[in-house]
């Protein structure tokens, strides 16, 4: 059988000590009322602005305006080899709409 080095002995005593006194810290800690209405709350408010943004990026990639450029894209038309791609994934993304161009 190999013998374990002390150090290595000693430093994953260590860090089993710190382990339970973090356990035994979080049982000792209870969160406050404010604190858990805060996460309630957020847990409400999340589903709502996750749903806006998905409804803004539908937008975006129904334009008409930027139907044909999208194409163009994606199928790497008139771009370096490598580009078309990294372009056809911004462009609906409204990253290259002539808004943020100019």
């Amino acid at each position: 059988m190999a013998r374990v080095p002390f150090v290595a002995v000693v430093v994953l005593l260590l860090i089993l000590i710190v382990l339970l006194l973090g356990v035994l810290l979080l049982l000792w800690i209870k969160p406050s009322s404010a604190h858990v209405e805060r996460l309630r709350i957020h847990s409400e408010v999340r589903p709502v602005v996750e749903g806006w943004l998905l409804f803004r990026l539908y937008q975006v990639l129904l334009r008409p305006e930027l139907l044909r450029a999208r194409q163009l894209f994606l199928a790497g038309v008139g771009t370096e080899e490598g580009l078309g791609p990294l372009l056809g994934f911004l462009l609906p993304l409204g990253l290259l709409h002539p808004v943020f161009l100019r």
